[in-house]
């Protein structure tokens, strides 16, 4: 496992926390140009691939094992090591799940798979901040 100081950049625990939460917010669906085979360009709009925890740790030269870790550290006191991730971290739970709901009202996104795609996301509780209750 990594050890925080040995991460730099967007890869510290505070750069991790900038990221988290605007990685998750992602719109369930995008434009996209087709050029067409007479060689115009028509507008589609496709479905995105839904964001996962295990894509943006890999993005940051992290496991997801690791990302978790970090995010759910805890001192002596039962306080988050690296608070800004522990927010971070509870915020990006909720946005991901709020824009799978969006996408499945949508009919981007089968809402039958919603939440077994939570549930392997092996998110785990931060209780400091969430009072003990997952989320």
């Amino acid at each position: 496992m990594a050890k925080p100081e040995q991460l730099v950049g967007a890869s510290t625990p505070d750069g991790l926390a900038e990221a988290l939460v605007s990685f998750f917010d992602r719109a369930p669906a995008e434009e996209v140009e087709v050029r067409q085979p007479d060689g115009s360009v028509t507008v589609q709009c496709m479905a995105t691939w839904p964001p996962v925890p295990v894509d943006f740790a890999c993005a940051h030269g992290l496991t997801a094992s690791e990302l978790h870790g970090f995010a759910v550290a805890k001192l002596p006191d039962g306080q988050p090591v690296y608070a800004r991730l522990a927010a971070a971290y509870v915020e990006a739970q909720r946005v991901q799940a709020r824009r799978l709901r969006e996408g499945a009202d949508a009919g981007w996104y089968d809402a039958a798979w919603i939440a077994p795609l939570i549930a392997a996301c092996r998110w785990r509780p931060v209780p400091a901040l969430n009072a003990g209750r997952e989320v």
